[in-house]
């Protein structure tokens, strides 16, 4: 019988955390799944009750489920942590609707005082949804984790947490445009980083054909001349931000009439 004992007791204390007169129970499953995590699972870090997804240029969105697992009627308060100034906004919605009647945004009250859910019976449960979205000033791969509390108002001491993990999928993109179109021989034109990581360009063109020499600047007036480098392998720029842009020169000189379009760019 010894070894009997202690399952014994752990189905009893299972029982008794079941049927506490308070109990809140948070759970937390992606948008696009069909069953919630967290069901049954009591505790303050998120473990065992969490969702971890790749976000992009919409927000994504986490649907949240607030049930009652006590014996007794309650409300439950629901924080949260929040956004990060310029890289990251977190909303909170008391529907899981998306759209236009896609419920009121409660952000501000679960940020600051905590937005209630008003009574729920036994058993009953509150469906809203949370909304991360990676703002200009986040870069691809970085990742914001919320965490979500949901505390008794019959017993603040009584809460249950789960979290979302957001990660901005990273999306590198280069963009090479010509600035003008005469035909003066001097061409400029702006190489910038239109992706969401640090990123590098590559410049490769010939320095030379059958009737024309070209010579390569990095600098739309002056600059060093990169002819070498382009001509031989590419070169490649310095570390550019996104949406940071670089002038590329181009001299081109003509034996006689012909054209080339000779210069292409690659991210590095």
């Amino acid at each position: 019988m010894g070894s009997i004992q202690p399952v014994v007791v752990e189905v009893l204390e299972s029982r008794r955390l079941l049927s506490a007169p308070v109990r809140p129970d948070l759970l937390i499953k992606n948008k696009a799944e069909s069953s919630y995590s967290g069901d049954n699972v009591y505790n303050a870090t998120g473990a065992g009750q969490s969702r971890a997804v790749a976000g992009g240029f919409y927000p994504t969105i986490y649907h949240l489920r607030i049930q009652n697992d006590g014996t007794a009627t309650d409300s439950f308060t629901l924080t949260a942590t929040g956004g990060k100034r310029n890289r990251w906004r977190v909303r909170f919605y008391d529907s899981q609707t998306t759209g236009y009647d896609g419920g009121a945004d409660i952000s501000n009250t679960v940020a600051t005082t905590g937005w209630n859910t008003g009574p729920l019976a036994p058993g009953a449960s509150k469906d809203i949804r949370c909304e991360v979205l990676a703002l200009s000033g986040s870069l691809g791969g970085e990742s914001r984790g919320v965490t979500i509390t949901a505390a008794s108002a019959a017993d603040p001491s009584q809460s249950d947490s789960v979290t979302a993990t957001t990660t901005y999928a990273p999306a590198p993109a280069m963009e090479i445009r010509r600035e003008n179109f005469d035909s003066s021989g001097i061409y400029l034109a702006t190489a910038q980083n239109f992706g969401n990581v640090i990123d590098r360009v590559k410049v490769s063109g010939p320095a030379a054909g059958r009737s024309y020499t070209v010579k390569y600047f990095d600098a739309a007036v002056g600059g060093n001349d990169i002819t070498a480098a382009v001509s031989k392998g590419g070169w490649t720029s310095g570390k550019l931000a996104p949406g940071q842009a670089i002038p590329i020169r181009l001299e081109l000189n003509v034996a006689r009439r012909s054209t080339r379009r000779c210069t292409e760019l690659e991210s590095a």
